[in-house]
C-alpha cells in the first residue's frame, strides 16, 4: 500500500504539463511495445507460411517420386512377364520373318549389337539398311514392329533413293531386351 501512496503522491505533486508528458511517454511506450509484438507476430506468420509452402512442395515431390517408382515397378513386372513368355526370342530371326512376310527387298546391311543396361537386362539392337524400298512397305513394317511388345524402334532415317526414282533408302534401328541370364 505504501508504494501506491508514494506513486499517488508523486503524480499529485507534479505539474500538469509534466503529467501530460509522462502520460504521452507511457502511451507511446505502450504503442511501441504493442506495435513490436504485432510486427513480430506477422513476421513469424510469414516465416511459417513460407515453411509450409516449402514442406508442401517437398511433400508433392515425394508423392510424385513414389508414383513414378510404382509405375516403374509395374512396367518392370510387365517387361519381365513379356520376356518370360518368349525367353528364346532372337531379334534377327524375327526381322528375317518380317522381310519374308511383307516381301521386302533384302537389307543391304544388318548388324546386331549387345549392350548391358543394368544388372538385370541387356539390349539387343538390330541396325538395318534398306535401299530401293517404297513408303507403303516401310509403313507396314513399322506398324508390325509397333504391334510386337517385345520390339521397339530406336531410330529411323529416311532419304530419297539416289539410284531408283520413287523409292527411298531406310536406316532403321530396332531393339529388344533380354534378361542377362538368357543366352543370345
Amino acid at each position: 500500500m505504501e508504494a501506491l501512496e508514494k506513486i499517488r503522491a508523486f503524480f499529485e505533486g507534479m505539474e500538469e504539463k509534466d503529467f501530460y508528458k509522462y502520460i504521452a511517454l507511457f502511451i507511446s511506450t505502450v504503442f511501441l511495445i504493442v506495435g513490436f509484438i504485432v510486427f513480430r507476430y506477422y513476421q513469424n506468420i510469414n516465416y511459417l507460411k513460407k515453411r509450409i509452402d516449402v514442406v508442401n512442395e517437398l511433400r508433392e515431390e515425394a508423392h510424385q517420386v513414389l508414383e513414378k517408382s510404382l509405375r516403374v515397378e509395374q512396367q518392370r513386372k510387365e517387361v519381365n512377364h513379356i520376356l518370360e513368355e518368349d525367353a528364346d526370342f532372337k531379334i534377327i530371326g524375327y526381322f528375317e520373318g518380317l522381310v519374308e512376310k511383307f516381301k521386302l527387298p533384302k537389307p543391304t546391311e544388318k548388324r546386331v549389337t549387345e549392350t548391358n543396361l543394368d544388372d538385370e537386362y541387356r539390349e539387343s539392337t538390330l541396325e538395318i539398311k534398306f535401299t530401293d524400298m517404297n513408303m507403303k512397305a516401310l509403313a507396314e513394317l513399322l506398324q508390325e514392329i509397333e504391334q510386337n511388345k517385345r520390339i521397339y524402334s530406336k531410330t529411323l532415317e529416311i532419304s530419297k533413293s539416289k539410284k531408283q526414282p520413287n523409292t527411298i533408302e531406310v536406316n532403321l534401328s530396332i531393339a529388344t531386351l533380354h534378361k542377362k541370364t538368357e543366352q543370345t
